[in-house]
């Protein structure tokens, strides 16, 4: 049965879906449908036979739907709940659609499945488990890692080493695509980046071209010993500088989900979004959010009772739990179940 998946949009989303698409593999092989964004997450993963390029606007709707349907698909899995990313499948004339219910999906769809309300399996990941008919008890640490080349994080080393030599590698990640109600106050980072400087660690500030002025400040106020990557290398070259870190301090954001997905040990401050629901994947993380804040899943990009939440978490805890991390000898690996590289990274034509 061939078997395409249309794949998340966002950062975090694509990193909480490794589990599933790795449940769904062990199951039958597919082909994913991403936009160019967040392609590499699904390329690392390993886990497609084929990546395809989704372009924009309603031409790429009708290009993507039109190939698909020459491809000759049997059934879709539709990941993203947007009526956008249902009529591409329900134009592809697939004759099996499955997706989450949501927003004027009624007729798009032939197969609509309700997420998980059970408290024990409220971490997203089990969202999209459930989506793939697979068991929620299933995913693991070693279904989430990406896989980067050593070749790669050879170059990671090199490179890092050239711009901030010497000492134990931070990584700081003072953004969130979701804006001000999860960003913990800028101030704070430079503190902790300047805490863990004196230690003997080297920070590099990271963040997306749009970061570019809080990521530009923040390394400014860290000062000597800071180096600032914004918008400086593409996502294949984050993920693999990441698996290079020592620790990762963020706000719950896709830098966040990304350094958990190659093995790096994160520092995670929460507002009112609740970690367990988005928090990082995998073992060996902290996470930090002020006692007894409201917690749920979606928030306004600008909200009061979000900034105090974050406001509430002390620059001084959130330096301990970096600096017990970053100054713990690194143990040895843990062996990783490898993916097969996806064969192609095309466009539909």
């Amino acid at each position: 049965m061939r078997t395409l998946v249309i794949g998340l949009n966002w950062l975090g989303d694509a990193v909480m879906a490794l589990p599933a698409l790795h449940a769904l593999r062990r199951r039958t092989r597919f082909d994913i449908l991403s936009k160019p964004g967040v392609a590499p997450i699904y390329v690392l993963s390993g886990l497609a036979d084929q990546v395809r390029l989704l372009q924009p606007g309603a031409a790429g709707v009708w290009r993507a739907a039109r190939a698909a349907r020459a491809a000759g698909y049997d059934q879709v899995y539709v990941m993203p709940r947007s009526p956008r990313a249902a009529l591409t499948a329900w134009l592809s004339g697939i004759p099996r659609r499955v997706g989450l219910t949501g927003r004027a999906r009624y007729g798009l769809l032939t197969e609509l499945v309700a997420p998980l309300r059970d408290r024990e399996w409220a971490h997203q990941q089990h969202e999209y488990m459930t989506l793939m008919e697979s068991d929620v008890a299933g995913a693991g640490l070693a279904e989430i890692c990406l896989t980067i080349p050593d070749t790669a994080r050879r170059e990671a080393r090199a490179r890092l080493e050239a711009l901030n030599p010497g000492g134990p590698w931070a990584f700081i990640f003072p953004g969130a695509a979701r804006g001000a109600s999860k960003q913990w106050p800028k101030e704070r980072f430079a503190e902790v980046g300047r805490r863990l400087i004196k230690a003997g660690g080297r920070v590099f500030v990271c963040g997306a071209g749009r970061e570019l002025g809080i990521c530009g400040w923040t390394a400014a106020q860290i000062g000597d010993g800071a180096f600032n990557l914004a918008g400086e290398t593409t996502l294949t070259e984050l993920a693999a500088l990441l698996s290079c870190a020592r620790v990762v301090v963020a706000n719950d954001s896709g830098g966040m989900h990304l350094a958990a997905a190659v093995g790096a040990p994160v520092v995670a401050i929460f507002g009112l979004t609740d970690p367990a629901i988005t928090g990082p994947l995998g073992k060996g993380h902290r996470i930090l959010q002020a006692p007894g804040a409201a917690r749920g899943r979606d928030l306004p990009r600008r909200s009061r009772a979000a900034a105090q939440a974050l406001a509430a978490v002390s620059a001084a805890s959130v330096a301990e739990a970096a600096l017990e991390i970053m100054l713990t000898p690194e143990p040895d690996p843990e062996p990783r179940t490898l993916q097969p590289a996806p064969r192609t990274l095309t466009p539909f034509p």
